[in-house]
């Protein structure tokens, strides 16, 4: 089976992580993140996503259960950590054509809002300034889990709002295994999110040991003959469905693991988008899809990093059979959305988005990270072929 990321974890990047809980943590600039030198903002190395996400709603300083936009469309731990930081949630659709925020309803809906968490979807640049016409003033921190090599007219995702936050697990560009950020062009704001960083204890060697430890034995299980057994239990509905229901916590140290600092350091020396070259890929993938079957068009705006590919059917049942069929022949296609709004309803979701209901039930994900070793794209393309014989 075809996993539809890669887990580049191995004994190299274990002892990387042992050894490099001796380098200091880098201090909040852009220095040490080469995407955003000369571009005017404070980066700052955070435990993951989730902490770069708390750190800069808590530096806010937004009235208690200040109501906080998001799309729904996306993965549940983005509002749990609204929930943690002492906020409420309000549930936003999704672009059909872009799978991004769905500008009808947040036009809707702005005046319920006090802030806006814009989801760059699929690494996808949102349209940063049609956004800002419409939620004006109230600040917006831009998630930008998969946006890393995507831009907004020539600016990198992330330097748009007035924060961000990036993550560096796995299945996502820079695949470390742990750590992320938090970004912001305010110097005040920055300085609000270091105190943060500050509270916390230093992680024990143990839990240094038994995180890279965990990392590596994911990264085993991610490989071809171990990840075809593994899909057999991931793929289950039981399984996805009560992982959705999970509480993602926030660690109670923000900053950065020193144990993932260093394989994150490594990978910065070594990253590139590779843009060009998944971008080929993606054009064959058009190319062989079935009439009705689409991937999102290319931003006007922007430009899309061509990480993750998410792929539209025409109907539902076209999803389940052509995600069943692509898997039978070894794709390890995924809908990676599928219970995020029966995960929403425990945080006050109540049905009015949708468009994102039906989009988690029909759009899925191929493999096409850069792992794929040009025997596999051939695989995965010739395996489209198939999705022409589903109705």
């Amino acid at each position: 089976m075809i996993a539809p990321w890669q887990v580049p974890y191995g004994w190299k990047e274990f002892w990387t992580a042992i050894w490099g809980t001796a380098r200091p943590l880098p201090d909040g600039g852009q220095l040490w993140f080469p995407v955003f030198q000369g571009s005017g903002v404070y980066v700052f190395p955070t435990h993951r996503g989730r902490e770069g996400e708390y750190a800069l709603l808590r530096a806010l300083h937004l009235s208690p259960r200040a109501r906080v936009g998001v799309p729904i469309f996306t993965h549940p731990v983005v509002w749990q950590t609204i929930v943690a930081a002492g906020l409420m949630p309000v549930f936003l659709d999704t672009d059909p054509v872009t799978l991004g925020l769905n500008l009808t309803d947040l036009r809707k809906k702005r005046d319920w809002l006090d802030c806006l968490v814009l989801v760059h979807t699929f690494g996808y640049p949102a349209d940063f300034d049609a956004v800002i016409a419409i939620i004006q003033d109230k600040p917006v921190l831009e998630d930008c889990a998969h946006t890393l090599g995507s831009t907004y007219r020539g600016r990198p995702l992330g330097s748009l709002g007035d924060g961000s936050f990036f993550t560096f697990l796995f299945s996502k560009p820079l695949s470390a295994g742990g750590g992320g950020c938090a970004v912001t062009r305010d110097r005040p704001l920055g300085q609000e999110v270091e105190k943060l960083l500050r509270e916390g204890s230093e992680e024990s060697f143990l839990q240094r040991l038994s995180h890279a430890a965990a990392n590596l034995l994911l990264g085993l299980a991610y490989r071809k003959p171990c990840y075809s057994v593994l899909t057999l239990f991931t793929n289950s509905a039981l399984f996805r469905r009560e992982v959705s229901k999970l509480n993602y916590q926030v660690a109670p140290s923000l900053k950065m693991r020193r144990s993932d600092w260093g394989v994150v350091a490594s990978r910065l020396n070594a990253w590139n988008t590779e843009s060009e070259k998944n971008l080929e890929f993606w054009a064959d993938v058009r190319t062989h899809l079935p009439q009705g079957w689409r991937i999102p068009p290319e931003p006007q705006w922007g430009e899309w990093n061509h990480w993750l590919l998410p792929v539209c059917p025409p109907t539902e049942g076209a999803a389940t059979r052509g995600v069943a069929a692509l898997r039978s022949h070894g794709v390890g296609a995924r809908l990676i959305y599928r219970y995020s709004p029966e995960a929403a309803c425990s945080y006050g979701y109540r049905g009015d988005c949708p468009q994102a209901e039906r989009l988690s039930r029909t759009v899925f994900v191929l493999p096409a990270h850069s792992g794929l070793t040009s025997l596999d794209r051939q695989h995965i393309l010739e395996s489209i072929r198939l999705l022409a014989k589903i109705r």
